[in-house]
């Protein structure tokens, strides 16, 4: 989209009216709702999180691939093509690479894997020596008892993969081996394999290592070695080798026990390349939890997750957060989750400062406006929680919204400050939105207590004959005490005292008389004990000579 298009549809909307009728939405039956009719300008600054950790971890995996036998690179299921980093491509030409795919719980069934696999290795970024993964595992970390067989499965993969490397009997070794004396000579049994584990902050490398560290032979039931965490950025160091598996089996091609050897695993921070993506990618990544979002420009990040959601068809957040119908305004979606989660900016805050605006005339207001910072972090959430459906961001998905996500650079700030006035002219009605949001979460709540509706239905239950047999019988028996409960909650707390106090009392009054006979019981034993001791003193015998 040039300029002059993006004039033509500025222009188009001159008035804060014709652009609210333009947001009006269709109806789902007549196909999927699209976006926002502007196009939103994206300012270099609002989606950039690199920090320092970052960098110096890079440093130092680059440092340690040399004493490294193999690369597990862990990735989000939901964004398989995305945030591929390169140094893990190059790592590959050198070293065997695993990839896992995490996260399957929340991305999209996958119905063929073998074309999945295909589509994941063939990728059109991939460059002419860049070597595709040789195994490519499907996990979720989730939930890590219910999928030992594949843990198990990645243990074995790892422990055939890096013998290729260092095997003793392999051609490199007999090349040389005339140049080597028999001391320093390979041993046949290979004792350790390191692996260092990468990929995308927040994709679940600790929890891998824990994973595998809780179901590998003899190091069962120990605790979680590396810490974990919801929020990106929680490893910030290279670690040192974990100990997942000892005298892990090596098994060959033929199916014979070659050796034993001791599994060893590195974590490291997460790692996001500088300017790597584009504009869509780096969204995707950040919906995704890949990056911080107390460092990134929320909103514009709910704004990029309702766009795919509604693209895909996915309109779950309707059903999660009780709006009446889909929608294609942020906005619009930002005031009900903060109607309905309560998410209102603190009062003292917006009156000190509209006190400093205004001056005298200043009256302060009552009502609190929705914190759209808070209803976007809870959106992103209620996403990556999986309440919001399944979803999976393929580059095709990305190349559908740049058109309606730009990034600003110098030559288009001009047209950036008129968008810019659009969403705030926009976000005037904003407070109105949460308003009426509010009333309708009311009246909702008013509609749902309608106590002649109760009565009626009171009554049709009434009129019901009563089941025969006794599950019928017990079900019916539950449905009128609960409705006697609604309609006389005094009567029916007072019913269940009048029940429930006789049954205490005598278990009061049993309870006290077990008491009373364990009593006597105990001081008859030890009356017995003491005549014992006293018939042996008697005896001038000592109490433990027998």
């Amino acid at each position: 989209m040039d300029a002059h298009d993006d004039q033509r549809n500025f222009l188009s909307r001159n008035s804060v009216f014709e652009q609210n009728k333009a947001l009006d939405l269709v109806e789902p039956s007549k196909g999927r709702v699209p976006h926002l009719n502007y196009v939103r300008h994206v300012l270099p600054n609002s989606i950039n999180w690199y920090p320092g950790h970052i960098r110096k971890g890079l440093k130092d995996i680059t440092s340690r691939l040399a004493e490294v036998d193999i690369v597990i690179e862990l990735h989000d299921a939901r964004i398989p093509l995305t945030g591929r980093c390169q140094f893990v491509r190059e790592a590959g030409q050198i070293r065997p690479h695993v990839l896992v795919m995490t996260k399957t719980d929340l991305s999209e069934p996958i119905n063929d894997f073998t074309k999945h696999k295909e589509l994941i290795s063939e990728d059109p970024s991939f460059g002419p020596l860049d070597q595709p993964p040789a195994e490519i595992f499907f996990t979720n970390l989730k939930h890590p008892e219910r999928q030992k067989r594949l843990l198990r499965r990645i243990l074995t993969r790892l422990a055939e993969l890096a013998p290729r490397w260092s095997d003793p009997s392999s051609s490199f070794v007999h090349e040389f081996a005339d140049d080597i004396s028999e001391d320093e000579a390979p041993s046949s049994v290979q004792r350790y394999i390191n692996a260092i584990v990468v990929g995308l902050p927040n994709c679940g490398k600790s929890s891998l290592i824990n994973a595998l560290r809780s179901f590998a032979p003899s190091t069962r039931r120990r605790r979680a070695a590396v810490r974990v965490g919801k929020n990106a950025g929680m490893t910030r160091s290279v670690g040192g080798p974990v100990v997942i598996a000892r005298d892990f089996p090596v098994v060959t091609a033929d199916g014979t026990t070659r050796e034993l050897c001791t599994l060893r695993l590195i974590d490291t921070p997460g790692i996001l390349e500088p300017k790597a993506q584009t504009l869509c990618g780096q969204l995707s990544l950040g919906v995704c939890g890949a990056m911080d979002w107390n460092a990134v420009d929320k909103i514009l990040l709910a704004d990029y997750l309702l766009f795919c959601l509604n693209a895909h068809s996915n309109y779950q957040y309707v059903v999660t957060f009780g709006l009446p119908e889909p929608t294609r305004r942020v906005d619009k979606l930002l005031a009900w989750v903060a109607a309905r989660r309560h998410l209102i900016q603190p009062l003292h805050h917006q009156n000190r400062r509209l006190a400093e605006e205004v001056g005298e005339s200043f009256q302060p207001k009552s009502v609190g406006d929705p914190d759209f910072d808070a209803a976007a972090v809870h959106f992103l959430r209620a996403f990556n929680e999986g309440t919001l459906g399944k979803l999976t961001i393929l580059p095709a998905d990305e190349a559908r919204a740049e058109p309606w996500f730009v990034p600003t650079t110098s030559s288009n700030v001009f047209w950036f400050l008129k968008s810019r006035c659009l969403r705030e002219s926009s976000g005037i009605k904003c407070v109105f939105l949460f308003q009426a949001a509010m009333e309708e979460v009311s009246a909702s709540k008013a509609a749902s207590l309608d106590w002649s509706e109760f009565l009626k239905k009171k009554e049709e239950f009434a009129n019901l004959p009563v089941p025969q047999d006794w599950k019928g019988w017990f079900a019916y028996k539950f449905i009128e005490w609960s409705l006697f409960a609604v309609e006389d909650p005094w009567g029916f707390t007072s019913t269940i005292l009048i029940c429930v106090t006789p049954l205490f009392f005598l278990s009061a009054i049993f309870s006290y008389k077990l008491a009373k006979i364990l009593e006597k019981e105990e001081e008859e034993k030890k009356r017995k004990e003491r005549k014992i001791n006293a018939a042996r003193a008697a005896a001038h015998r000592h109490p433990k000579a027998d």
